[in-house]
């Protein structure tokens, strides 16, 4: 498999991710959107049921992150997360924020850190049964880490909820020396507006 590199073209400059492997198996009444290739599975995808009006859209993989929403269409469209799996490493120092809107039965979340060789450390897991608007918070990101973000993993899970499934936001870590640059950036122009 391929990889994409998040950096001096697509990213944020000293920001990024290299996705490494990607395996999404999304299904809505029978229509799937299904890849284990890492290009097609960042340039999104759609499973969409004619018949009742209901989808899951996978937007493209970008330096920001995705998202993965569903429409059931009133209830009328019962969609289906077989397996959703990326895994990447953090080319520079990152924070990722997880967040969804729909009911846990549909999305159990998981995103662990597996830069060990023999064992990974579970960053954060959203279980069956929690509350329907959820985030993880702040995790950071360390430049050189691996990290797997799966949706229902080794299991298939679904829902006739509408709203996001999983949104992943990335945001670079400002160096120190940029800081410092920052402050005194923001001290000058304060000077400048009392004078």
């Amino acid at each position: 498999m391929g990889a994409l590199l998040f950096g001096g073209t697509l990213g944020t400059a000293n920001a990024g991710v290299t996705v490494n492997s990607a395996t999404v198996v999304l299904d809505v009444g029978g229509y799937d959107f299904t890849t284990g290739n890492v290009v097609t599975a960042m340039a999104g995808g759609l499973a969409y049921d004619s018949t009742t009006g209901g989808s899951l859209t996978l937007s493209p993989f970008t330096s920001t992150g995705f998202t993965l929403s569903a429409n059931s269409a009133g209830g009328a469209a019962f969609w289906s997360v077989f397996e959703f799996n990326y895994t990447f490493t953090a080319t520079s120092d990152m924070t990722a924020v997880l967040s969804g809107t729909t009911a846990a039965e549909g999305a159990v979340i998981v995103m662990l850190d597996t830069t060990s060789s023999t064992s990974s450390t579970t960053m954060f897991l959203r279980f069956d049964g929690d509350a329907t608007a959820w985030t993880s918070g702040n995790l950071a990101l360390v430049s050189g880490h691996s990290y797997s973000l799966a949706i229902n993993p080794g299991f298939a899970n679904g829902s006739t909820d509408t709203g996001t499934v999983l949104t992943l936001g990335l945001a670079p870590v400002p160096a120190p020396g940029a800081m410092v640059l920052l402050g005194a950036a923001g001290l000058v122009s304060s000077r400048r507006r009392r004078n």
